[in-house]
């Protein structure tokens, strides 16, 4: 939605938010566990639902439509697949990696969510109406290995933070609020190094630009995960 001499702007101010979130995220998260039980973390976010609802409704622009057809089937593979896999691998602890019930196993359960998630690949191939994820995307080489970067730094991104909340809370001994400190220093680089950040992408190549981002972004996690234990001072974990 944003025209070339548009991007800079959108990409500062969606930097800036990101920072901004990730400052405001955790503190808000460890008060109201602190203060007012964790349940409250799932409460919270109806206002901010309801808001970003106006909000998009009165501000994202209008654009031409036409009828799509809606691929039902794919979205219940999909769905189903997935929510197997998740939740083996999230509950197979729980369950010691044997019976979850009957005669449904937690190795059972992810199996049968692999095989579910290559019926859905097989549907998208097939379907020749309007399928949920179009393969022929993927033969875009630029599409293929953005989305591939942007799901392993999702994973990523999304992972770090879980294992320093833990590693704070259960071997450091701090309660929610003064774990989730730990990340403020990350946060407010994000939010001084936004700007800086849009101008950089209107002079310099998205390979290079990535290249550079991923590289440092994964040496910082090596030495994070090497510098993880009981005895590290909270400001040396702050650096990587």
């Amino acid at each position: 939605t944003f025209s070339p001499d548009q991007r800079r702007a959108a990409i500062s101010l969606w930097g800036a938010t990101a920072g901004v979130a990730t400052l405001v995220g955790p503190l808000a998260g460890g008060l109201l566990v602190d203060g007012f039980g964790w349940e409250w973390i799932f409460f919270v976010n109806v206002p901010v639902g309801v808001v970003a609802f106006v909000l998009a409704a009165r501000l994202v622009p209008k654009f031409p439509t036409h009828p799509h057809r809606f691929d039902w089937l794919g979205v219940v593979l999909s769905g189903l697949g997935l929510f197997c896999v998740v939740f083996g691998i999230q509950e197979g602890n729980t369950y010691d990696w044997g019976t979850i019930a009957g005669p449904i196993s937690v190795w059972g359960l992810i199996i049968t969510g692999l095989v579910i998630i290559g019926v859905f690949v097989w549907w998208q191939k097939v379907n020749r109406a309007e399928p949920l994820m179009p393969l022929d995307l993927l033969k875009d080489r630029n599409f293929a290995v953005a989305n591939t970067g942007i799901a392993v730094v999702g994973f990523t991104v999304t992972a770090m933070p879980f294992a320093l909340m833990i590693w704070a809370q259960a071997a450091r001994g701090y309660t929610p609020t003064q774990a989730a400190l730990i990340s403020a220093p990350m946060a407010v680089m994000t939010m001084l190094l936004a700007a800086r950040g849009g101008k950089i992408v209107d002079r310099t190549h998205p390979r290079i630009l990535a290249t550079f981002g991923f590289a440092l972004w994964g040496i910082s996690l090596a030495i994070l995960s090497r510098m993880l234990d009981t005895t590290t001072s909270v400001w040396l974990i702050c650096l990587p």
